[in-house]
């Protein structure tokens, strides 16, 4: 019988629980020359051909560092966490590419509402700017109207507090509650009016439009400071 089969056959034997003298007696072969092929099997590893000598790893110098059935932990590990851990580092790996997609596409939604509210404010402001300073028809109209504009600065700053939500900053500290805030006490006022020849108009109608010019092309997401624009004084009309 050929060397090769008949390490074949030990190790079939071996793996079936049979003792080195059962494998001798089996075999026909010397109890002494069994063992040498037991430790030789057992030191291949499982899942190594009978009579191959393990591969040698190399280090990160290109020195041995020992077989490769040393460098791979066996399976029965797994118990004390090294699969285990393993797997949760791929998880860890897989997860932070999609942590930072939702992240990316977060900071794109956020750039969305600030300029979609940035453009409606603007909008809003000239708007509100033109109506105020244009010539109106009767008293009664040109209240109900204010009124109105009233209503929906109101609307608009409540609409701006939900949007800044998911533009992660604090409605209250920016520059653009400052100015809609001061706009919202004006017309609250039902501030007067005054004759001209095309028709009514509001008392001091060229300095709420000089303010209102002044704060149109601001950021609306500046932090409010001291040196604000002040807003026309409704006492000293």
């Amino acid at each position: 019988m050929k060397k090769e089969d008949l390490q074949a056959q030990v190790q079939q034997l071996n793996e079936q629980g049979h003792s080195i003298r059962e494998i001798a007696k089996i075999t026909g072969i010397s109890k002494s020359s069994v063992g040498r092929m037991v430790k030789e099997i057992q030191d291949s590893g499982p899942g190594t051909a009978p009579g191959t000598r393990p591969a040698t790893v190399l280090g990160s110098h290109g020195t041995s560092a020992g077989t490769a059935s040393a460098a791979v932990p066996a399976a029965g590990r797994d118990a004390s966490g090294t699969l285990e851990s393993i797997k949760k580092g791929a998880d860890a790996s897989a997860e932070q590419p999609r942590q930072q997609e939702n992240s990316v596409f977060e900071a794109l939604l956020r750039g969305q509402y600030k300029y979609s509210l940035h453009s409606s404010y603007q909008d809003f402001l000239y708007s509100t700017r033109t109506f105020l300073t244009n010539n109106l028809g009767s008293e009664e109209l040109a209240h109900s109207l204010i009124k109105s504009r009233q209503q929906r600065v109101g609307d608009f700053i409540l609409r701006a507090r939900n949007i800044c939500s998911n533009c992660q900053v604090r409605y209250e500290k920016l520059f653009m509650a400052y100015v809609l805030g001061e706009l919202h006490y004006f017309l609250g006022q039902q501030p007067e009016l005054e004759q001209t020849e095309r028709g009514l108009k509001l008392k001091a109608g060229v300095v709420l439009e000089q303010f209102i010019k002044q704060v149109e092309p601001m950021d609306i997401f500046t932090h409010m400071e001291d040196d604000l624009p002040t807003f026309p004084d409704t006492e000293a009309w």
